[in-house]
Parts: C-alpha cells; structure tokens; sequence
C-alpha cells in the first residue's frame, strides 16, 4: 500500500475548463443513497424480492464458475441465453436484447433515441426517478404524462404527441404500484403509431397485464424486463428488451461486447435450464402477490381512522400518502426506530409526503402492520 503522503495529488480544473469540456445541463451527480441502520433491519425500501437463491443453486452456480477459465473474456453477447428468453416469453429469436442491468438499457434507449435521433420524451409523473435524472443528464427534451390525484393512468392527462415522440412508462409503476392496462395500452399504440412507446415491466410478475401479445400487432412497442425482482437476481444484474428485430439489432449497437461476467451469465443460465427452478420463483411470486393483498387491507383499515391512504398495487411493494409532509416523515422515523426500513421521496414535490413499502417475508410484513398500528393506535 502506498502511504497517504505518497500519493500524488490531482490538479482540479478551473471552471472554466468544466464548461469548455462538458455539457452546461451535465452538473455534479448527486449519490444516490439508501438509509441504513445498525444491527438486525427489516429491510422493506428496495423493491426486493424476501427470498433469496436456494444454497443448493448458488452451489451449483459456483461449481460452474470454479471451471471457467477467470482471465478469459465470456461472450461479446449472451445470444444463446437471449433465445433461452425468447422461449421463456413466446416471443420469436431475435426479438430479446440481454443487459448488465435494465439501468443499462435506459442509458441505452435514451442515449440513442434521444442524444442520437433528438427525439422528445414524455415521462410519466409521479414515476421511477432514473427516468427523469437520465433526462435532465443527457440534456434530453422532455415533458410530463401526469397521473391522475388517485395515482390511476388516464388519457386526459397524456400531453398531445407528435411523431418521433417516446413515451416511457412504467407499468405496474413505481413507485404508485397502479397500472396501465392492456386494453388502455393497446389503444394507444393503434392510435399513435408514430410514436414509440416503452414499457418498463419489471414487476409484471405480480400483475396480471403481459403485454407481450400486443408485439404481434404494434412494431412500435418495446418492453423492458428484469431478474432483479421475481427471479431474486438484484445482485446478478440482468435485464432485458423485446422489440422488434431491426430495433433489436439498432440497440446492440449501444452495448459494449463483454459487458457481461462469468457469473451472472452462468447463473441465469442455471435458473433458464431448469423448470423446477422457475416454478420456484413462480411461487415465490404468487406469495408475495397474497401478501401484498392481504397487507393492503390492514393497512387500509388503518388509513380509515387516519390521515393517509394507500393506493392498490399491482406490484411487489404498496403506496402510501399523506396530506402533511410532516406527519409522513414522523412516521418514517417511527418505523426506523423499529428497525423498519420503508422508502420516502422527497425529491419529487408530487409525491413529497409519501412512502413506499416493499412486501417482504410474512413475518416482516406482520411487523410492519403493528409497528403502524401503534403509531396510529388511539
């Protein structure tokens, strides 16, 4: 290790040299930060899934990664694993694009779409903060797609749309958990097909909306999915598109060869090659779907003697919000100091005096019911 009064110390530039080099809209980022607390949490503000690999998996998964040769490159593209996808979907080969990380696939869409083709955006609102960050980074032309004050989708509030136009949706979405349906989404896409809607699914899972029949008939529809939140892959990263070929193969263009490693190609592998794995996830996620409704109506019979409400959900996690920021962000801290970790965002001014709460495991969702009720309790 060289010691702290060795290294050498890096010339800062002037200001003068940030502006000549960089954008006037590319401003320091800020970090994104999660709370933490000490010792032993209940840990409900990631949109997790509770469950975690079996050992037996990750052992296997491991044994594989043992035999692999660590100073070789894997493959510039998973292309055997986007046909494992394909199946896994019912979509056609050639219509899956495999991503270190549906983030990824953002930068993607939005570096080639909207830097490249200088398309205009229109972004849900309130919705997944990347969404709108990217935007603002990129220096990207954007404007909004309000929801309605219950959190619902509706064609009153969708800006006019013009050709060339992407609209990014998330759906179900985070993070109000409602969702635009199928027949909703099916409309819009006949009816503007000059525009290119995408669809950010990653908890389709747990609603009961695919939308993957409507590529038969809309080639300007593109989905985004990931492994991140049913299949418990948070910490593998790995999502994925389906679109149409000629997009598929645009989009490649964007993804560096070898961005992917050794393991988390040979574990999604591993969970793809067998279906008594999938119907395991499957079943995690049909329990997390019970959970979720079965803790939206306790925490519903307490909104009703109490100043905040919950918007139903078709995702893995529950919207909560209130009038008065303040009593929000009281009862935010209450829960913390239960060991309670829930989700507020007060960077969003529509949705400052809310929180998100994931569905965990049924004992840490019975907890955080109580923990409310004694908040709440008279």
């Amino acid at each position: 290790m060289i010691h702290p009064s060795s290294l050498i110390p890096v010339k800062q530039p002037t200001s003068e040299d940030i502006q000549r080099f960089f954008p006037v809209h590319m401003q320091p980022a800020k970090t994104y930060a999660v709370d933490a607390l000490d010792g032993e949490i209940i840990k409900l503000n990631q949109n997790e899934s509770p469950y975690d690999w079996p050992l037996e998996i990750k052992e296997r998964v491991c044994k594989k990664l043992l035999s692999q040769s660590w100073n070789t490159y894997p493959p510039p593209y998973p292309l055997q694993l986007e046909h494992h996808i394909a199946n896994l979907c019912g979509v056609e080969k050639g219509s899956v694009l495999a991503v270190p990380g549906s983030s990824r696939l953002l930068d993607i869409l939005m570096s080639y779409l909207g830097l490249a083709h200088k398309s205009r955006w229109v972004i849900l609102s309130p919705s997944f903060a990347l969404y709108e960050h990217l935007a603002q980074s990129m220096g990207l032309k954007y404007i909004h797609w309000p929801l309605e004050s219950d959190f619902s989708f509706s064609l009153d509030t969708l800006p006019s749309l013009c050709s060339g136009d992407v609209v990014l949706l998330a759906t179900p979405n985070n993070p109000t958990g409602t969702q635009l349906s199928y027949d909703m989404l099916n409309n819009l896409v006949s009816r503007y097909p000059e525009v290119l809607w995408v669809c950010d699914s990653a908890y389709y899972e747990y609603s009961d909306q695919p939308y993957e029949k409507l590529l038969k008939q809309h080639s300007n529809l593109v989905i985004m999915k990931t492994f991140s939140k049913s299949f418990g892959a948070a910490g593998l990263r790995f999502g994925y598109l389906l679109a149409a070929k000629p997009y598929i193969e645009r989009l490649r263009v964007g993804l560096l060869p070898f961005s992917f490693n050794h393991l988390s190609l040979l574990a999604i592998e591993e969970v793809l090659s067998d279906p008594h794995i999938l119907e395991s996830f499957q079943s995690h996620s049909r329990t997390v779907t019970c959970e979720r409704e079965k803790m939206y109506q306790n925490i519903k019979d307490i909104s009703l003697r109490n100043p905040f409400d919950i918007t139903p959900s078709k995702a893995n996690f529950l919207f909560l919000y209130w009038q008065d920021f303040t009593e929000c962000k009281k009862v935010y801290e209450t829960l913390k100091k239960d060991n309670i970790l829930a989700r507020m965002f007060t960077h969003d001014p529509t949705i400052k005096a809310s929180m998100r709460v994931s569905i965990g495991t049924p004992q840490h969702n019975e907890l955080f019911v109580k923990s409310l009720s004694r908040i709440y309790s008279p």
